[in-house]
């Protein structure tokens, strides 16, 4: 009884004035009933033995000393925050507050449901936020930083953001008790290299995932927004009637991001490019290695493209641009064969291949001689036969050699 009525004191205390501080003495101890709720109105710091079966809720910032396993917590108010302590372990985590919340431990673990309903958590790369139990959507707060969930059946979703714009990413489909690490970051501009199917790569957001115990794959979702699909460091010119958003990966043994088979959901309308929600339609590999993942613009193929250049430079700046080759997307490839000549009419280069691997980006000329000499600038021939599964292009025409 008396544990009701001092958890009632303290409360109706905080009403009245909240900045007040709480120290308890390292010979004390505080219990918090299951049924009861502890409010801290000022700046908190528990020498003593806390015992908390309920929840507390803290206004202001709070110092758990030597305290670890400290039950459930909800931070409020308008106010700046600073979490302390050693090695914390919470059971459910509610952040609903203004502002931000600063975590100091180097380690915080949440067996329970973590909502960040309002503000920001934000973490250092040598800390971690662990989530064990479940997470809450649809709120706007998130964590600004790293995060790792211990992933059980069903899926579990990360509350990550950066720059005041909420990007979560949820995971679906994976074998239980498998970790996952999730670190959201504003990635350099100038290493966002796209394949030859991505206009360019916003430099907002990026999640770097890693699976640091075993080799694990998931379907991933993320909801993003905040994102600027104009302006890109290493963007390139694809003609399209349209374009719209899409999630791409990069992976360690690649150099080159791509795109992650997948649909827009819940009535996002990828042709916003600001935000939305993408779920994938595979698996992504996940392992030890950091998997890379952002948001891009692609253009939307309404029908077969087929695409000669009219001149190469195999020295030049531009990888795309050093082989003469044709280009073709909304359609399988399936047999090529191109000749080259000289204004002399000798045939300086021939390709040809059929069947179920043919791959445009493997073949090309390079502007070699079949001597094995760098052919001269100047104008060249070339004569195109590509069958497509539903189309066929023959073309003929000049091409410009420049070096």
């Amino acid at each position: 009884m008396m544990r009701n009525l001092l958890t009632i004191f303290f409360t109706l205390a905080v009403l009245s004035a909240s900045s007040q501080t709480f120290n308890l003495g390292s010979d004390a101890g505080l219990f918090v009933g299951g049924d009861a709720s502890f409010y801290f109105g000022g700046n908190t710091t528990l020498n003593g033995k806390l015992n908390n079966q309920g929840q507390v809720t803290s206004f202001s910032d709070i110092n758990f000393v030597s305290n670890t396993d400290v039950g459930s917590i909800k931070f409020i108010g308008t106010a700046d925050q600073e979490l302390i302590g050693e090695e914390l372990i919470f059971f459910d985590f509610t952040v609903d507050k203004d502002g931000q919340l600063r975590v100091n431990p180097r380690k915080i673990t949440v067996n329970g449901t973590m909502s960040m309903a309002r503000g920001v958590i934000k973490t250092d790369a040598d800390q971690e936020v662990v989530i064990k139990g479940s997470t809450t959507s649809g709120g706007t707060g998130y964590i600004e930083g790293r995060a790792l969930g211990v992933l059980s059946n069903g899926e579990l979703t990360f509350p990550t953001g950066i720059n005041g714009f909420t990007n979560y990413i949820t995971f679906s489909g994976f074998d239980p008790n498998i970790t996952f690490e999730v670190r959201i970051l504003s990635p350099d501009g100038s290493t966002l290299n796209p394949d030859e199917d991505i206009v360019g790569i916003a430099d907002q957001v990026e999640w770097q995932v890693v699976s640091p115990e075993v080799p694990a794959s998931a379907f991933v979702s993320v909801d993003f927004s905040g994102i600027d699909l104009e302006n890109f460091q290493n963007g390139q010119q694809i003609r399209s009637e349209k374009y719209e958003a899409a999630l791409v990966m990069y992976t360690a043994d690649d150099t080159l991001y791509h795109s992650v088979p997948g649909v827009f959901v819940d009535g996002s309308d990828p042709q916003s490019e600001s935000f939305g929600r993408f779920e994938s339609t595979e698996r992504i590999p996940i392992s030890s290695e950091v998997t890379r993942l952002n948001i891009a613009l692609i253009p939307v193929i309404i029908r077969p493209q087929f695409f000669v250049p009219n001149s190469f430079a195999p020295n030049g700046e531009l990888d795309e641009n050093h082989l003469f080759r044709p280009f073709y997307s909304g359609d399988k490839v399936t047999s090529i064969y191109m000749r080259v000549f000289d204004s002399f009419n000798k045939e300086v280069y021939l390709f040809s291949q059929a069947g179920d691997d043919v791959d445009l980006s493997l073949m090309g000329w390079d502007g070699t001689m079949p001597s094995g000499v760098g052919a001269p600038n100047g104008v060249y021939y070339y004569t195109i036969q590509l069958q497509g599964e539903t189309e066929n292009h023959n073309q003929s025409g000049a091409v410009l050699l420049v070096k």
